[in-house]
C-alpha cells in the first residue's frame, strides 16, 4: 500500500516503495476519509497500528473492494459519485495511478463541487446509469458537440442533462461507431438540438466544423456555448471558419450564447439559460421547424396537429365563440 505498517511483532512492511512524499499523506486522507465516511477502519489495526490482517491487506493491497463501495453508497447511489471516484482514485493499486500532489486531489469534484471533475471512465459510468433510469424527461435529444480539449467540461454537462432528456449523444458515450463522417452524421440526424462547446481548440478543429456543417444542412437548432473566449474575440474574427454558424453574414450580429466562462456560476447558466433554449421555450431553437424525414414522423405531427385544433376547439365552445375549424379527416386527407 502507500505507507509503512507495524506488524504485531515490530516489523515494518512497506509494500510500495518510491513513492512521492506527498503520496503518504495522501493515502494517510483517503483513510481518514473512508473512516469518515463507512465508520469502518480502511485497513483493520489495533493501537494505531496494522494487525495481522492489516499487514496482509497492506501487502497485497488490490483496491477498494466490493464490500468497500457498498459501504460508502450506503449513504446513496447517486449522492456518492464523487467521492467514490475520489477514494478509488487515492487507493489505487498502483501507486503509479494514484495522485502525486494535493493539488490534484484538491481539484477533484467531491471536493471542488464548483470547478472540479471526475475522472473521466466514471463520468461515463454514472453518465450511462442516469440515462438508463426510468422517469418523465423531456422528449428531446440533446446531441453535445466539443473539443477534445473540452472533454471534462462536456461530460459534466452530459451528467447534468442525462437526468432531463430522453437521450444526450456525444461520441465518448459510444455514440462514435464504425466511419468517423458516417457517426458525425447519424449523431446530428437523431438530434433535436446540438450544443456546440466553443473553445479555442473547438474552432480549429475539423471534426467540430463539420458537425456544425451537418447541423445547418439538417436544420437542427445550435446552441453555443462559450467556454473561454472573450466577447470582443467572438465577436472579432476569434471564430475563424467557425464564424459563419454564430455570426450573421454581413454584420456583427452574433448569436446569443451561453457564457460559461466563469465556473462558479455553472449552476446558474445551466438552468437559467441553456436548459430554457434546450427545452425548446427560448425563441432561437423553438423558431427552427423539425424537418419530417419518415412516415412515422408524419403521423407523430399529424396526431400533433389534432391535439391542438380539439384544444383550440374546446377554448372556442368555453368562451361562447363560434370557430370553424376543419374536422381530423380533413387534416388526415390533407
Amino acid at each position: 500500500a502507500a505507507a509503512a505498517a507495524t506488524s504485531p511483532g515490530g516489523a515494518r512492511v512497506t509494500a510500495t516503495p518510491h513513492l512521492a512524499p506527498a503520496q503518504y499523506d495522501i493515502w494517510a486522507f483517503a483513510a481518514t476519509l473512508f473512516e469518515l465516511v463507512t465508520g469502518r477502519p480502511l485497513i483493520s489495526s489495533s493501537l494505531d497500528a496494522a494487525d495481522e490482517r492489516g499487514v496482509a491487506q497492506l501487502v497485497g493491497w488490490g483496491g477498494l473492494t466490493e464490500a468497500d463501495k457498498r459501504l460508502i453508497q450506503q449513504h446513496g447511489v447517486a449522492d456518492t459519485v464523487a467521492l467514490l471516484d475520489l477514494l478509488t482514485w487515492l487507493t489505487d493499486p498502483d501507486p503509479m495511478q494514484r495522485p502525486t500532489d494535493m493539488e490534484l486531489v484538491v481539484g477533484h469534484a467531491f471536493l471542488s463541487p464548483a470547478g472540479g471533475v471526475l475522472r473521466e471512465h466514471a463520468a461515463v459510468r454514472e453518465i450511462q446509469r442516469l440515462l438508463a433510469q426510468p422517469g418523465p424527461r423531456e422528449p428531446r435529444t440533446v446531441m453535445i458537440s466539443y473539443c477534445w480539449d473540452s472533454t471534462s467540461f462536456a461530460l459534466r454537462l452530459c451528467r447534468d442533462l442525462a437526468p432531463r432528456f430522453a437521450r444526450v449523444v456525444m461520441d465518448r458515450l459510444g455514440d462514435m461507431q464504425g466511419f468517423v463522417g458516417e457517426s458525425m452524421e447519424r449523431m446530428v440526424a437523431e438530434s433535436d438540438v446540438v450544443i456546440a462547446v466553443v473553445s479555442k481548440g473547438y474552432v480549429i478543429s475539423r471534426n467540430c466544423l463539420r458537425e456544425l456543417e451537418l447541423a445547418e444542412q439538417h436544420r437542427r437548432p445550435i446552441v453555443p456555448i462559450n467556454l473561454e473566449m472573450p466577447h470582443p474575440e467572438w465577436a472579432g474574427g476569434g471564430l475563424g471558419s467557425a464564424e459563419r454558424y454564430f455570426i450573421a453574414p454581413g454584420t456583427e450580429d452574433t448569436m446569443l450564447y451561453v457564457d460559461f466562462r466563469e465556473l462558479r456560476q455553472y449552476e446558474t447558466k445551466l438552468r437559467h439559460e441553456l436548459l430554457p433554449r434546450l427545452m425548446g421555450t427560448d425563441q432561437s431553437v423553438a423558431s427552427t421547424p423539425p424537418t419530417i424525414t419518415t412516415l412515422e414522423e408524419a403521423l407523430r405531427r399529424i396526431a400533433q396537429l389534432e391535439g391542438e385544433l380539439r384544444a383550440t376547439r374546446r377554448a372556442a365552445q368555453h368562451i361562447g365563440s363560434v370557430v370553424a375549424l376543419p374536422e381530423s379527416e380533413d387534416l388526415q386527407q390533407s
